[in-house]
């Protein structure tokens, strides 16, 4: 019996549609069955591992982070989270990650006070960056200096912020308080009523280190210094007391 060659062609073609559309439905399948598996409770997030906490607690980050019940870890909007977290006043920086099968990490960096921002309502703690970290108690004020905004009620005191953050150890220890005036310029009061005229939040190392250089080779003189200008670090001037 003759076959012909159309008749050949005919059947291969529709042998090649056939695998095709059987590959498509393989591949939909699999499409659909791991989208429902990824939404399956299997994949549900049941534990949430947080590091990095100091002043706050691990509970607290997982309430910022508001991942409701039934999320599945495939599906997790970890940008979303981390801005959620990074919201709140006292947290920096925030990195969440999903983990197979059930459990998400979230690591925070916060934010550190560095002095109480006074008010006569509501003294407040005041970070490195300047950001307002909410109601200083005693506990939290204790051995942090006083900020004060003099002249203008709505003067910046992220300058302030940024110079008391920047101090070595050994004079942030002797500032008691800091006044920020009107035109920006700040001045400081170091332990024994020392006075600092400081300027604009510039030059923060090399006029710390004039403070300090000033108030050592005074100590060796036995004169108490009354105040010092540091304003122009490369030309200091200082007082002493009667």
């Amino acid at each position: 019996m003759a076959i012909s060659v159309t008749s050949l062609s005919d059947t291969f073609h529709r042998s090649r549609r056939l695998a095709v559309a059987l590959a498509a439905s393989l591949v939909a399948a699999l499409l659909i069955g791991g989208v429902t598996l990824s939404r399956s409770w299997l994949f549900d997030v049941r534990t949430v591992d947080v590091t990095g906490t100091s002043h706050l607690t691990s509970a607290t980050v997982e309430d910022l982070a508001a991942i409701a019940d039934g999320t599945s870890v495939w599906w997790l909007d970890e940008g979303a989270v981390e801005e959620r977290l990074e919201r709140h006043p006292w947290i920096a920086d925030a990195v969440v990650s999903a983990s197979f099968p059930r459990s998400v990490s979230i690591r925070i960096q916060e934010r550190e006070p560095v002095g109480v921002l006074a008010s006569p309502t509501r003294p407040s703690l005041l970070a490195d960056d300047g950001t307002v970290l909410g109601a200083a108690s005693a506990e939290a004020a204790a051995g942090l200096p006083v900020i004060v905004a003099l002249g203008s009620p709505d003067g910046s005191a992220a300058g302030a912020a940024e110079v008391v953050a920047s101090m070595p150890r050994r004079l942030a220890a002797r500032l008691d308080r800091v006044e920020i005036l009107a035109d920006g310029g700040l001045e400081l009061l170091l332990e024994g009523d020392v006075r600092v005229r400081y300027g604009h939040a510039t030059g923060e190392d090399v006029k710390a280190s004039t403070i300090l250089r000033l108030l050592a080779w005074s100590a060796t003189q036995g004169r108490a210094v009354a105040t010092l200008n540091v304003m122009a670090p490369g030309l200091p001037t200082l007082t002493y007391r009667d």
